[in-house]
């Protein structure tokens, strides 16, 4: 593993690399790795369901403990991601944490330094998050899934 630190402005950022990361691929978004959970409800149809076949309702009563690691106090309300092995966490205060999921070993820590702008001190700092839209075959308006009332009927 390679860990460097850079110092910019103030703010300490420590990098380190993932060993071997393979990009994540439209093509891998679509039809995920069983081993991955690359996406918020793990497909695009949000599925929210692991194919893996390792627990099953004859050895889930035998699960114990395998790690735990400590965050910062805050609020937090997010669903990790993995990807071959790495769990990318969004951390209290601002940051993202790289964990081996294998052990809990922290591999990298971006944290952010939250400058309020002008006239907005003490503001809470807005999260603001970017990918890439679904594939049209997948793309379908909240509007169009939701149920409708039935259609009014006179003389009721």
């Amino acid at each position: 593993m390679i860990k460097t630190l850079v110092f910019m402005a103030g703010a300490t950022v420590a990098l380190a690399q993932v060993q071997n990361y393979k990009p994540v691929t439209q093509q891998m978004l679509q039809a995920p790795s069983p081993d991955d959970w690359l996406m918020f409800s793990r497909t695009y149809d949000a599925q929210r369901f692991s194919p893996l076949k390792q627990i099953n309702k004859q050895n889930v009563n035998q699960l114990g403990l395998a790690w735990t690691r400590g965050l910062a106090a805050g609020t937090m309300e997010s669903i990790p991601l993995v990807h071959d092995g790495v769990m990318y966490v969004i951390a209290p205060t601002s940051s993202v944490q790289a964990i081996n999921a294998t052990n809990g070993e922290l591999i990298w820590e971006y944290k952010h330094v939250f400058t309020p702008a002008p006239g907005r001190a003490g503001a809470a700092p807005a999260v603001t998050v970017f990918m890439p839209p679904p594939p049209a075959a997948s793309r379908t308006s909240c509007a169009a899934r939701a149920p409708r009332p039935p259609a009014a009927q006179p003389g009721r």
